[in-house]
């Protein structure tokens, strides 16, 4: 199917490029904590994991401001820094707020993706959905481990 008519869809909703907007934020938000995250880890594997989640958000953010792009023809407002919330110094707690937070992005996500009908937008939501899913298992995980130790 083709998407575009002079690389736009005919009128896209504003309110859809909002949500999009709000998606990818929330995925640079998400990326910048993971980064300082990866200082906190001391176990390798969960640097390493939490390194792979990094890259898995940089990604999504790649693919919610390709989609904008497709949808309107413009790219992703840039607009103000990306917030970053500060850190405790605490692997057991903040990968539990991750693992939340992951949680919270499916929910959100799922409703992006039943709004779309094309399936080449689904395929590429999908795909942010399950990693969504799969790292909050990981900071599960994560969590598991380190339980003790705070």
């Amino acid at each position: 199917m083709d998407l575009y008519n002079n690389n736009r869809l005919l009128q896209p909703n504003q309110k859809v490029l909002e949500i999009l907007q709000t998606a990818w934020e929330s995925e640079r938000e998400n990326e910048a904590c993971l980064k300082k995250l990866m200082k906190l880890a001391k176990n390798p594997e969960d640097k390493e994991t939490l390194r792979m989640s990094h890259m898995d958000e940089h990604k999504h953010a790649r693919y919610f401001a390709d989609i904008y792009k497709k949808l309107s023809g413009q790219p992703i407002p840039q607009g103000s820094p990306i917030s970053q919330r500060p850190l405790n110094w605490d692997l057991y707690s903040e990968c539990e707020k991750m693992m939340y937070n992951f949680t919270e992005n499916v929910e959100f996500y799922r409703r992006i993706y039943f709004g779309f009908s094309e399936s080449d937008l689904r395929d590429i939501l999908f795909e942010i959905i399950t990693d969504e899913l799969n790292m909050a298992v990981k900071m599960t995980h994560i969590c598991n481990k380190n339980r003790e130790l705070f």
